[in-house]
């Protein structure tokens, strides 16, 4: 994401931040773009741009109960904070669901620690918890810690 000093400026005089820290990791540009497009900096896109994005390797992969826990968590808190209240009404119907049925594969792939981390990242986010997950340090693995 590439955005301009003067949007970033007009973001941190309306809100108070940039980026809000209670989200801790994933999910803070949603909520970014939001309120730039809200302070009249709406969003370019750059069709033929090419990213290459390691999936969540700065939590471990996509494997890891982290990813899994602040993906889940923080798009409920975004979506409280950018959604219109009908709309807001639908994504939580739709999003218990989905959310649901990622529980129960899981499960059923007997991934117990990502079905926590799903289940305790929807309580989170419902409860308005933010900021760094109670577990977050104890989800790293070991390879990531050794390697600095």
């Amino acid at each position: 994401m590439l955005i301009r000093a003067d949007a970033l400026r007009a973001v941190q005089a309306a809100t108070g931040n940039y980026f809000r820290q209670g989200l801790f990791m994933y999910n803070e540009g949603a909520e970014l773009h939001y309120h730039a497009a809200r302070l009249g900096h709406p969003a370019v896109t750059a069709k033929n741009a090419v990213v290459y994005h390691k999936n969540a390797r700065s939590s471990g992969g996509t494997e890891n109960p982290i990813a899994y826990y602040y993906t889940e968590r923080n798009r409920l808190l975004v979506a409280n904070v950018v959604l219109p209240f009908g709309w807001r009404a639908l994504f939580h119907l739709v999003n218990i669901a989905l959310v649901s049925a990622r529980i129960l594969k899981s499960v059923f792939r007997r991934r117990r620690v990502a079905a926590q981390a799903i289940m305790e990242g929807l309580l989170d986010g419902y409860v308005g918890r933010e900021g760094k997950w109670r577990r977050h340090d104890r989800q790293i693995p070991q390879a990531r810690l050794s390697s600095g």
